[in-house]
């Protein structure tokens, strides 16, 4: 591992890095000292799990993941029937082809502190994966960058649709029967070294099998990467997962609204704090939603509580309950057509788990201590939340330019050097790389404010940021013509080619690259491998490691 230029995790994240460093007032809001070291007390102490899973949903939760490929996944399910047993937590909306990186560390993470706290206490510790496939953000989670040294970065996710399925609906819904044929083919042009390795080419075609739906073909996938450190993968839709959020989500329509008051009064002493709230909800509007005619759609309340309606994307309504009995009454007959949201799918998940813990990335922390007092709310114990690793990795021509950095100055320094004998265009590649740098800065301020979750301002959003990174790939291409016509076209080839590695877009290697990226000469079984054992799993500095 390189030691170089090693800098706190999410120091572009100011709460997640006051949380993880004890700086500042985030741990007092998370009321969690941070560190995964606390855990091991926390387990000797835990009571035992007072709902543990039936043999009938051990079954159907077996079934799903053996359908997936992840059949040493599968055989931790029995594990959750044991009131003894306790979960580390983790998990990602079905993402294509089970990008970013950064899924991979997550899942990692979580399953390295399971095995060390079940070999320190003793107990049966599962390593769960929430695949959260009832999410709807189609242009989010189509999004799919690969890296190749041949070929730079080629976007996948406007080759896919949604093979069918209404706009809104969620993503168990969405099949790749229509761009399974399609991807396949740029992943032969974009990342051809990928492609051409037998196994990596396998693990794809077997993803892609019969045009599946995006949560099957993300478990397909993410099931090799972990091979080696196999974790119980969970989806949301599950009966026995819709039968366990009842409990909850009645609390929640009783409530009427205070959660949300709970959440914005949370978000005001966040921002007095200095830290950008995460979620703002509005008053009106029930923490879950209503699938109907496979469309996930909000639940509002309506003055004085007496009336509930469901409302579509579009405003209108398209199912009314008189009160909320009526809405109850409908949770307990049709516990399916119930979906929790980002307030609600926390208190879910620990109150239908046995969790200890929450492996998080930056985003996740920040919006988890704006919803503790949700928990406290809905009368759920919230777990306690450890950060997830943190990674770039350097090829050893990357790391022959930049010397172990990964920063933008250090890509800086490369290029001056590159380009120290042109005049002409030296300051103007400096300033195309600063470019990169605060392009990829201002997208990512823009989507974490509220507007940019609106359906059509969030599809604007997604499309803007992929003709922004069009435009800077052609001025790249143009710049290339250039040093070749000055005789220095390889220097700026290699330079290309290890700023798209480790600063893709401007933005980090983990946020913005698919794990296929580094699946030229390894499988992803054992890519997945490689990195059990060339990270520091319980770090909590961004580790900078050289993959030959």
């Amino acid at each position: 591992m390189n030691s170089m230029n090693l800098k706190t995790l999410f120091a572009d994240a100011p709460f997640a890095r006051d949380f993880v460093t004890g700086s500042g007032r985030a741990r007092e809001m998370m009321g969690w000292p941070g560190g995964a070291e606390q855990l091991a007390g926390t387990v000797h102490s835990r009571p035992d799990f007072s709902q543990p899973w039936t043999p009938k949903e051990i079954a159907e939760l077996e079934a799903f993941n053996r359908v997936c490929g992840n059949g040493p996944g599968a055989a931790l399910a029995v594990k959750l029937g044991d009131s003894r047993t306790l979960a580390i937590v983790t998990g990602q909306q079905p993402n294509l082809l089970a990008s970013p990186f950064y899924v991979v560390l997550k899942a990692m993470t979580a399953w390295h502190l399971a095995a060390r706290l079940e070999a320190e206490t003793g107990r049966p510790v599962v390593p769960i994966f929430w695949v959260a496939s009832d999410d709807h953000d189609f242009e989010e989670l189509r999004a799919c960058r690969v890296w190749s040294p041949s070929s730079g970065i080629t976007a996948l996710g406007g080759l896919v649709s949604r093979g069918g399925a209404r706009p809104d609906s969620p993503a168990f819904e969405w099949h790749l029967k229509d761009s399974a044929t399609r991807l396949m083919e740029a992943m032969a042009q974009g990342a051809p070294e990928a492609w051409n390795h037998a196994p990596t080419r396998a693990a794809i075609e077997n993803a892609l099998e019969g045009g599946p739906d995006f949560e099957t073909s993300f478990c397909r996938l993410a099931a090799r990467f972990l091979a080696a450190t196999p974790m119980l993968f969970l989806v949301p839709r599950l009966t026995s997962m819709r039968h366990r959020q009842i409990d909850v989500l009645a609390r929640e329509i009783d409530l009427a609204g205070e959660t949300n008051r709970v959440v914005n009064e949370a978000a005001v002493l966040m921002e007095s704090r200095g830290y950008h709230a995460q979620l703002r909800r509005p008053s009106n509007a029930l923490n879950f939603f209503y699938i109907h005619e496979s469309v996930r759609c909000r639940v509002l309340v309506r003055p004085k509580g007496d009336r509930f309606e469901v409302v579509d994307s579009s405003g209108e309504v398209v199912l009314r309950f008189p009160d909320a009995e009526g809405l109850k009454a409908e949770l307990l007959r049709n516990p399916e057509r119930f979906s929790p949201n980002v307030v609600t799918r926390p208190v879910v998940q620990d109150a239908a788990l046995p969790v200890v813990a929450y492996v998080g990335g930056p985003g996740e922390i920040a919006y988890l201590a704006q919803t503790r007092g949700v928990h406290e709310l809905l009368g759920v114990v919230p777990s306690p939340v450890v950060p997830r690793a943190s990674a770039t990795l350097l090829t050893d021509e990357a790391d022959g330019l930049l010397g172990g950095g990964t920063e933008p100055q250090d890509l800086e320094a490369a290029l001056a050097r590159l380009t120290a004998s042109d005049a002409l265009l030296g300051p103007l590649v400096k300033q195309r790389m600063a470019l990169a740098a605060v392009v990829d800065e201002g997208l990512r301020a823009m989507e974490m404010t509220d507007a940019a979750q609106h359906p059509h301002i969030e599809s604007a959003f997604m499309k803007t940021r992929a003709g922004v990174e069009r435009s800077l790939a052609q001025l790249d291409r143009r710049l290339q013509r250039h040093f070749h016509s000055r005789g220095s076209g390889d220097e700026w080839a290699w330079f290309t080619r290890v700023a798209n590695l480790v600063r893709p877009g401007g933005g980090s290697q983990e946020r913005m690259l698919s794990p296929l990226s580094f699946c030229a000469t390894m499988s992803p079984e054992d890519f997945g491998a490689w990195l059990a054992i060339h990270i520091n799993w319980e770090s909590h500095t961004h580790q900078i490691v050289q993959i030959s």
